[in-house]
């Protein structure tokens, strides 16, 4: 796993390259909850997918199993919140590997 730097605001657009690829991701607040747009060498991968603690950014395991994917961590059942983002939340890349490891 590699930690992602998130910081504490609302709205914002990150960028990193891991194995090759470019991963480009904009997380934003929504009403109730936060949400993320992912594209990955310029290709949209998705967007507005809602954003759960301790579970998978790309909902769909054979997203993930291909390029990696992506973890927010969360403190005992707390939603995701960008005021904690540099506190006790945060974004991890998961690779290829590690996601087959978990045979999901």
């Amino acid at each position: 796993m590699r930690l992602i730097p998130l910081q504490a605001t609302a709205n914002q657009q990150l960028s990193f390259t891991q194995d090759g690829n470019r991963w480009v991701v904009t997380i934003k607040q929504a009403v109730t909850s936060m949400i993320a747009d992912v594209s990955i060498n310029e290709v949209v991968i998705i967007s507005g997918v809602r954003i759960m603690g301790d579970d998978f950014v790309l909902p769909y395991p054979y997203i993930g199993i291909e390029q990696g994917n992506l973890m927010l961590t969360v403190e005992q059942d707390a939603l995701p919140d960008w005021q904690q983002f540099t506190a006790t939340q945060r974004l991890y890349y998961w690779t290829p590997d590690e996601m087959r490891g978990l045979n999901v």
